[in-house]
């Protein structure tokens, strides 16, 4: 038999009675201080806790928990094996440190398309659902170094036709850092912003145009 506590961060009121209904919880509570609630479990192996943890991390309302787990007698003391999940959801936002928030802007939004979802002076958010893209000026929290050669950063974007949007963005102004290169997987070609991140405009030539991104394998974006 192997013992856990999981420790669960949650602001819902009942979330203590709500443990208990789960399998091999054999006790929950509420608690204060960083943890809402805390439920004991008794499970047969060490596999079974992470089973029990995907089930609390699953209901409504859990934002993270905490596993201590019982392991074995050493030296006369109990050994406590700690696991913390975050319980992620999804990515909510690609934050770029700018040197010209302005110009940034002008950029992402004028010429690539993309819609200001919510704009302060020091940040402002594109796009309109999934993960959005992020603006904050560099100056406000350390010092702009590099591109996305020496810092490895690459936004890709899918398109409906890479040859039409490249032609257009040449008649803009925008750097071409690799023209269209075609493989299996769709087409592809590099740009680059006004700080220098690499961006990769793909064409996939799937049928699922609109959901594919696993084309994207096979192409490098320097």
């Amino acid at each position: 038999m192997v013992r856990a506590i999981i420790l669960v961060k949650s602001p819902k009121k009942l979330i203590a009675a709500r443990l208990k209904k789960i399998s091999s919880v054999t006790d929950s509570f509420p608690t204060s201080g960083q943890f809402d609630a805390v439920a004991i479990i008794d499970v047969g192996e060490l596999v079974q806790i992470k089973e029990v943890a995907n089930q609390i991390q699953k209901i409504s309302g859990v934002d993270r928990t905490e596993t201590m787990v019982e392991v074995q007698w050493r030296n006369g003391f109990k050994e406590l094996l700690t696991s913390i999940s975050v319980n992620i959801k999804k990515v909510g936002n690609v934050i770029l440190a700018v040197k010209d928030i302005d110009k940034s802007l002008q950029f992402y939004h004028e010429i690539i398309g993309l819609p200001i979802k919510n704009q302060r002076r020091s940040w402002i958010d594109l796009g309109t659902s999934g993960a959005l893209l992020s603006l904050h000026p560099a100056s406000l929290t350390a010092q702009h170094v590099g591109d996305s050669i020496d810092n490895g950063i690459t936004l890709g974007f899918l398109v409906g036709d890479v040859q039409s949007a490249v032609d257009e963005l040449k008649e803009k102004g925008v750097t071409i850092h690799r023209d269209i290169i075609e493989k299996d997987a769709g087409k592809n070609a590099i740009i680059l912003d006004p700080d220098g991140y690499l961006i990769s405009l793909f064409e996939p030539i799937f049928h699922d145009k609109d959901q594919q991104t696993g084309g994207y394998q096979g192409f490098t974006p320097a």
